[in-house]
């Protein structure tokens, strides 16, 4: 009897000098972010949108008792109180765990190779159109305008006996990071949309560690998604009942993520239907990865793989685990103080 009274003893000595530690934090973080709707939706809820994100920030370790959100207008302003309390996280972390928008996405892809020539039919085009009339000798084009689009994009090819050979996969090729901007409004000419196809949608690899031809500067894989007539990937924040981090190669890790019965079937017919086809592993706008599929994955489990350190893939998995919550909306912050 007595030992049970002195472990009642410690366990309150604990709780309450965990209590008094976190009240003596110092210091409250204010931050105010800006909710809009993504382009063609409905104006979000902005009680749902404060709920999500409150949910978030406890999940990734706050207490619920510190986290406050006000709602005013399209505008939410939270109160992070005993700030100090929380040496492990910082404010750019929080960042990123506020403005992320946790969507899930598993896309169907398209073959480079059917993406190509369609790119090259749209250069000459909009080569053409720069130029102007041929007869027109007044000025000389510019070299970079011989090749606008190729210029800025190295293409996933391998130099075979036949010339270039194109790669198996949805991964066009590699854009230097300081010319995605302008690759991404080239993309955006009509001269050259028209001649996509409508499903088509360019995304970036979660991966920027890749170097251009020149070996010299940083780019990121440009890869080809296939969307629904709807405008959407096949399968847009599938219920999650399970997420998990592991050790993947001794160093980096990953995220296994397991689906509810509704979605496990969805995902079982999709990878059915493109047997030996890429499937793309899409968060938050970025392909983390894009495995070829043989046949139908039933019982609803995949793998992230990122190249995650461990505190990358657990802040994932937990943005994973509280779900979207936020809808579509894109989210900003537009304030950020730190009153001591």
């Amino acid at each position: 009897m007595r030992v049970r009274q002195l472990f009642f003893a410690v366990l309150i000595i604990t709780l309450s000098g965990a209590c008094k530690s976190r009240s003596n934090g110092k210091g409250q973080l204010e931050i105010t972010v800006e909710v809009a709707a993504a382009p063609g939706e409905a104006a979000p809820d902005m009680a749902n949108v404060n709920t999500a994100l409150k949910t978030r920030l406890v999940n990734f370790g706050f207490e619920e008792d510190d986290v406050t959100g006000t709602v005013n207008g399209n505008r939410i302003k939270f109160v992070l109180s005993h700030f100090s309390a929380y040496p492990e996280m910082d404010r750019q972390r929080i960042r990123k765990i506020i403005q992320a928008s946790a969507r899930l996405e598993l896309s169907e892809t398209y073959e480079a190779s059917e993406i190509f020539q369609l790119l090259v039919a749209g250069e000459e085009a909009l080569t053409d159109s720069l130029q102007g009339p041929e007869n027109d000798t007044l000025t000389e084009q510019p070299v970079e305008e011989q090749h606008p689009v190729f210029d800025l994009l190295f293409l996933n090819v391998s130099n075979g006996q036949h010339g270039p050979q194109y790669l198996p996969g949805p991964e066009i090729g590699l854009v230097r990071m300081a010319d995605t901007a302008q690759f991404r409004m080239m993309l955006l000419n009509p001269v050259i949309k028209n001649r996509l196809p409508a499903a088509l949608r360019f995304a970036w690899a979660n991966d920027d560690t890749d170097k251009s031809q020149d070996q010299s500067h940083p780019a990121m894989k440009l890869i080809a998604l296939k969307n629904t007539d709807a405008g959407k990937a096949r399968m847009s924040n599938p219920g999650i009942v399970n997420v998990e981090v592991a050790l993947e190669d001794g160093a980096r890790y990953k995220i296994s993520v397991e689906l509810d019965q509704p979605s496990g079937d969805a995902f079982a017919r999709m990878t059915g239907e493109n047997d030996r086809k890429a499937i793309a592993i899409v968060l938050d706008d970025l392909v983390y990865s894009y495995p070829t599929v043989m046949g139908a994955i039933t019982g609803g489990k995949f793998e992230i793989s990122g190249n995650f350190s461990k505190a990358e893939a657990n802040d994932l998995a937990s943005l994973l685990r509280a779900g979207n919550g936020t809808g579509d909306a894109r989210i900003s912050i537009v304030q950020e103080d730190l009153i001591q």
